[in-house]
């Protein structure tokens, strides 16, 4: 009983090779737009905004804006 669940739960061979034969159609196509910049990655809005302040901080740390003193976890801007 075992082994027939196990096999029922495993993709079929044929079933794979189309999933994998549609990947790699798109790998050429993949890396054209990478090398031409023109594929980038999905950023989600929280994340976009938390990267800004980061950069915000490092930017004005590296310009001796801030000190790590003052971007410590007691600094609240």
């Amino acid at each position: 009983m075992n082994q027939r669940s196990s096999r029922a739960s495993r993709p079929r061979v044929y079933v794979l090779v189309l999933l994998l034969r549609r990947e790699a159609e798109t790998v050429d196509l993949t890396i054209r737009l990478v090398s031409e910049h023109a594929l980038t990655r999905v950023h989600r809005k929280i994340f976009k905004e938390v990267h800004g302040r980061l950069f915000e901080i490092w930017e004005k740390y590296d310009d001796d804006d801030m000190t790590t003193h003052r971007a410590g976890p007691d600094h609240n801007p």
